[in-house]
């Protein structure tokens, strides 16, 4: 019940996160900078613009690197200043990626562990039943050690089913981050 539950709930986690990259996906088709060619003074209008934008729209991360390289350009008045930080912005997000996923990365290592606890229970409630056995009623202990065995059988299931999750969110996210260094690099 422990590892069906912690399932679930790494479920729930890598649909949310789904749903939060799909969700951010057209931004990339959409051209937030607008003009074609960009300049110092129009920087900071800029800038103006992409604080003015919804708040779902200005929590992504696009629009996050977005505005920090426009803040730097804005100030230095150096495109090769603005372009320096979009590098370090990826690889923190990159950071920021990881982290969120850690908790489900341990889960996913965790639920096995928790399914061999099942089964060393199954198997000490098992060999209780001995005597019985010995008796001629093998009924009981067969019972107990069906439980041990399932309780493995069924952690490993969800494991990997989970961890086929949390690679896919994990493709998805590094997918973003790729798109976020092209739209950059062809826009700004």
């Amino acid at each position: 019940e422990v590892c069906l539950i912690l399932f679930f709930w790494g479920f729930f986690i890598c649909c949310q996160r789904y749903l939060q990259i799909t969700n951010q996906s057209y931004l990339f088709d959409v051209d937030l900078i607008e003009g074609d060619r960009l300049v110092p003074e129009r920087a900071n209008e800029q800038l103006e613009y992409l604080n003015s934008l919804e708040e779902n729209i200005k929590d992504s991360a696009l629009v996050d690197i977005l505005t920090s390289s426009l803040r730097r350009y804005a100030l230095t008045k150096n495109i090769e200043s603005a372009a320096n930080s979009i590098e370090p912005a990826i690889e923190t997000l990159s950071i920021k990626n990881e982290n969120e996923l850690y908790m489900l990365k341990y889960v996913s290592w965790a639920i096995p562990s928790i399914g061999f606890l099942g089964t060393v229970r199954g198997i000490g409630q098992a060999m209780s039943q001995a005597k019985e056995a010995i008796g001629g009623d093998i009924t009981p202990m067969t019972s107990s050690l069906g439980v041990a065995f399932n309780s493995t059988f069924v952690a490993l299931i969800v494991s990997v089913i989970l961890m086929l999750f949390i690679s896919f969110i994990q493709n998805l996210q590094d997918q973003q981050l790729v798109k976020i260094k092209e739209y950059v690099e062809r826009y700004l």
